[in-house]
């Protein structure tokens, strides 16, 4: 695995462990998206990242367009752009969170849940 960089003064835009938890159904399916990435090589560079979007739009092959509205969204990055404060572990995998300090706020348990009728399939509870 690449080594995530030391650059701490990034730590402000990520949750550190201990900030905020998985739901087991919620940590499964990032395991189930690093399994994923960690075929891409043995020596893969890439990171579950678990990130909050302002706004999310899927465009559709006629042009349409429709809009989801804030929430998390799953996804892959290279792990060097990441300070190594902000890794969870996953038991057997690491990702980091990055959700804005008023939305974790505004969250009553602190907790990314799986929930598939929601367009990512992850809540903050």
């Amino acid at each position: 695995m690449g080594a995530a960089n030391d650059n701490d003064e990034q730590l402000e835009y990520y949750r550190l462990p201990g900030e905020v938890s998985l739901s087991e159904a919620a940590l499964e399916y990032a395991r189930e998206f690093a399994e994923a990435l960690s075929a891409t090589g043995p020596r893969s560079n890439w990171l579950v990242s678990i990130d909050w979007g302002t706004t999310r739009s899927t465009q559709y092959p006629d042009g349409t367009v429709e809009d989801h509205g804030p929430g998390l969204n799953l996804g892959g990055d290279r792990r060097e752009r990441y300070p190594a404060a902000a890794l969870h572990d996953g038991s057997g995998f690491q990702f980091a969170i990055a959700i804005p300090n008023e939305v974790l706020d505004a969250s009553e348990k602190r907790l990314i849940d799986y929930d598939p009728p929601v367009f990512g399939n992850l809540i903050v509870r």
